[in-house]
């Protein structure tokens, strides 16, 4: 099996993967600048991106792509343009596991904390401000990373979706993740979505 990440830009989260699924045979990390060190995995192989929206995979060799928090940064068209291509990467029944700051439309608030409760009661504008300020907050100020990009294409759970889906992906699995007291790093809530290719 091999496993990307895409604008994954470190190791680290493919390497928990990999200690939790022993069946992978190799598995690349992409971003779109250079990479300073190599992993010390001899199954990651670091591979920078030619562009925003094409990595150097050959078509239907992919069996999992794991998009965290990077979509959000692309324009409307490039969100297209990327989901088109890594489509083509997968293998056929291959996945694409969509980690992204959302939220659901139709929220169920039975059971929610407070923190989530007080954030989904806000207008669906307001709530992707509050997400761009996140967003800006963590990559400028908590992790000095001034190359990510300051614009903001936030999409609701059901927009996700709808994209997706309009690619030949089917969504098998999708999880709304609220506050957790005990990791509160996790705020603002988040998505996991899980795509499966049907075509």
């Amino acid at each position: 099996r091999l496993i990307a990440d895409v604008g994954g830009r470190t190791d680290d989260f493919v390497e928990q993967i990999l200690l939790l699924k022993k069946d992978i045979k190799k598995a690349y990390v992409t971003d779109l600048c250079s990479f300073t060190t190599l992993s010390k995995n001899p199954k990651i192989n670091f591979i920078v991106q030619s562009s925003s929206i094409k990595m150097p995979f050959a078509e239907k060799t992919i069996d999992t792509i794991i998009l965290s928090m990077v979509i959000h940064h692309l324009r409307k068209k490039q969100q297209k343009e990327i989901i088109k291509n890594l489509t083509s990467y997968l293998k056929k029944k291959g996945k694409i596991i969509l980690i992204e700051d959302t939220y659901p439309v139709r929220a169920s608030f039975k059971g929610q904390d407070k923190i989530t409760l007080d954030f989904l009661r806000f207008k669906s504008s307001d709530k992707k401000r509050i997400l761009y300020f996140y967003d800006w907050f963590g990559n400028r100020l908590m992790r000095n990373r001034d190359n990510i990009p300051l614009f903001y294409n936030y999409k609701t759970m059901e927009e996700w979706k709808e994209l997706f889906e309009s690619y030949g992906m089917k969504q098998i699995k999708s999880e709304f993740v609220k506050w957790d007291r005990i990791n509160p790093s996790i705020f603002p809530p988040k998505a996991i979505i899980v795509f499966q290719k049907i075509v």
